[in-house]
This record gives C-alpha cells, structure tokens and sequence, in this order.
C-alpha cells in the first residue's frame, strides 16, 4: 500500500489537439488534472485492499455468530425429531390399541375357526397375545358353541 505522491507541478498532462490547431491540456474545470487509468487502478486498488481488510477483521465475529446460530437451530431441529418420533410411536400405539378393540370378536371368532379346522396346529404361533390366554378363550368358545348346539 504505498501512497500517492502529490506534486503541484503537471509534468505529465497530455494535451489534446483541437480543430481549429490549438491545444489545450486535459484539466477539469476546477484545474484539477483529470485522474489518469493509473490513479483510478491505484484508488481501485486501495479500495479492494481496505474491503478485504475490513472483511478479514469482522470474518471471525460472523463465524462465531454463524456457529451460534446453527448450534442452536441444530438442537431445536434434534429436539423436534425427537418429540414427533415419540408422537408418532404414541399414535401408533393407542391406533393399534383402539384396531384390536374394536375388532376384538373378529380376531377370537377367526382364531376359533382356525382352532377348529385345523384341531389346534401350529398356525398360532404368530399370535399377539400369549398362546396360554387365547387357548383357554378358544375352549371356553368351543364349550359355548357346543352347549348352544346341544340345546338346539
């Protein structure tokens, strides 16, 4: 960054030619020489230097307050999968309490017909109730199916 060297004296203003064959030096109307390319590239120059400057100075405090940021949106997203996973899994639970309840006589009556076709085979394993209950609901069934048949 080196500075500008200021002289009172202009050795190096270039002269246009005019029409009429006079010339005249190129200053603007204050008597100012015209800033040539090169002042404008050195000023340029400066300017991106101080940006980047200015931009590396503050880097540091916008990562910080990015890092806060994420930090703290991460925690908020975790938690939020976290309450909709247990939502969810709580929904699921009393959906598939209130199904089995409501369709608790289809579920017994398709199981005795099993039971019955089939004398008991081995096709209850997949129950979701424990073999020792649906077995002693089954022949309590079977006792009234066939008390029903015998008064008839």
């Amino acid at each position: 960054m080196g500075s500008v060297p200021t002289t009172t004296s202009l050795p190096n203003v270039p002269t246009l030619a005019l029409a009429d064959g006079s010339s005249t030096s190129m200053t603007s109307k204050a008597g100012n020489p015209v800033t040539s390319a090169a002042d404008e590239e050195r000023k340029r120059q400066r300017r991106k230097e101080s940006e980047r400057e200015w931009y590396l100075k503050h880097r540091e405090d916008r990562l910080a307050k990015q890092r806060d940021y994420d930090a703290r949106n991460r925690d908020r997203r975790l938690q939020q999968m976290k309450d909709y996973r247990t939502k969810h899994k709580e929904k699921q639970r009393a959906y598939k309490q209130d199904w089995y309840r409501r369709n608790r006589d289809a579920i017994r009556m398709k199981r005795t017909q099993r039971k019955v076709k089939g004398g008991g085979s081995m096709d209850d394993d997949d129950d979701d109730e424990d073999d020792n209950g649906a077995s002693a609901r089954g022949t309590a069934l079977l006792s009234l199916l066939c008390d029903v048949a015998l008064m008839t």
